[in-house]
């Protein structure tokens, strides 16, 4: 019997790490967010602390993140549509919103900085409606879903700004089948922006979330209680969920540093342009460590489809065991460039001398999913393409 326990523990060490490794590549996770401070007439001082936190925290669990502060309406919208294009299978998405936010006949609408309002009718059209942003990730393909409102601590437009149509707090959502909604206060409430670093609700999330094996309704339930305790009963977090299945930030191991891309602000900046045909293979980039071999399983040729920026994408991708590589995109030979895989990491070098780097998360031997991290064009930053081998 002692001798079958000490095998039994020598496979679990050996074959533990593997299952856990396995659990977070299976599931590749992304985020977009938002924090909202710099209104000129009604200005906050938590959100950026709070989108800021929540964002290093959740790249702690495994999220790519694309973080963005005080941002107009056109900035919001357009991160919320590259957040929601090209979506891996089985993608954990989270979306959070820390600032003003209003409730306008029973819709939720998030509001920009820069954004100018006279009547509830701006409202309706200078604002970024919640419930859009819960239908893009529907249609996304995201397996979970999990949209965060930390956006009803009090009204934007000060007493003088008066409308029957114009409610207190936010108003529940219906969410769509694989979806959790969240909201830092009850229907029909405001919450506090909080007199520390971060405001009562968002505090919570940065406790509870790094709480190892707990189920997200368990986790959202203990940041309600200990919001209830802080306000002294003033506000009670609350969630709509039409989960099916389990999803824990935390599944089994300890918080480990994730590869996740560095911040950014979507820049208005044009597609990328098609790189020059022509040209010898260039030394290969240098990234931040020491370099290793070219890892075995990316070895071979890929193939990404989809929609990037308004534009059809097809790209068939040739990794090369000595290190070089080639693309045909959109059926047009690139030329030649080299590759490095580094700490779950490609570091390239393009055809036209241009240096990229992406964040790898490898589903199976047959897929992988590239989170751009840097390729010159800052449009690109954060997006997501899920390669299979041909």
């Amino acid at each position: 019997m002692q001798r079958l326990s000490l095998i039994m523990l020598v496979l679990y060490t050996l074959f533990a790490p593997v299952m856990v490794s396995a659990l977070t590549e299976s599931e590749p996770r992304r985020a977009l967010v938002i924090g909202n401070a710099a209104y000129p007439e009604y200005p906050l001082r938590n959100p950026l602390h709070d989108a800021t936190d929540l964002a290093d925290t959740l790249r702690r669990f495994h999220f790519v993140v694309t973080l963005i502060t005080d941002a107009d309406k056109p900035t919001m919208e357009r991160a919320v549509e590259d957040f929601t294009q090209g979506v891996a299978p089985q993608t954990a998405g989270l979306f959070f919103f820390a600032g003003h936010g209003v409730q306008i006949e029973g819709l939720n609408y998030l509001i920009p900085v820069g954004a100018t309002f006279e009547t509830t009718s701006d409202v309706k059209y200078r604002a970024v409606l919640a419930d859009w942003i819960s239908a893009r990730m529907d249609e996304s393909g995201m397996a979970v879903k999990i949209l965060i409102l930390d956006a009803c601590r009090n009204n934007p437009f000060g007493r003088g700004w008066r409308s029957r149509a114009l409610n207190r707090g936010l108003a529940q959502m219906q969410a769509p089948e694989g979806t959790l909604i969240s909201y830092s206060t009850s229907p029909g409430k405001t919450a506090a922006d909080g007199a520390g670093r971060n405001s009562p609700f968002t505090a919570g999330l940065l406790q509870e979330i790094p709480q190892p094996q707990r189920p997200i309704e368990l986790m959202f339930k203990a940041v309600r209680a200990r919001v209830h305790e802080e306000t002294g009963m003033q506000q009670t977090p609350w969630e709509a969920s039409s989960l099916r299945g389990n999803f824990s930030f935390a599944p089994d191991a300890p918080p480990v540093v994730a590869t996740a891309p560095v911040p950014v602000t979507p820049s208005t900046a044009s597609p990328q342009p098609t790189p020059s045909a022509a040209g010898t293979a260039p030394s290969p980039p240098k990234p931040p460590s020491a370099l290793g071999a070219p890892a075995e399983l990316l070895v071979g040729t890929w193939r990404f489809t989809g929609v990037e920026l308004g534009q059809r994408v097809d790209i068939l991708w040739h990794l090369r065991p000595d290190g070089t590589q080639t693309y045909i995109i959109n059926g047009v030979a690139q030329g030649a460039g080299t590759w490095q895989y580094v700490g779950a990491h490609i570091y390239e070098r393009y055809p036209d001398g241009r240096q990229g780097e992406g964040a790898i998360q490898i589903l199976d031997r047959d897929r992988f999913v590239v989170t751009i991290v840097d390729n010159g064009f800052p449009a690109h930053t954060g997006l997501q393409r899920l390669y299979s081998r041909q």
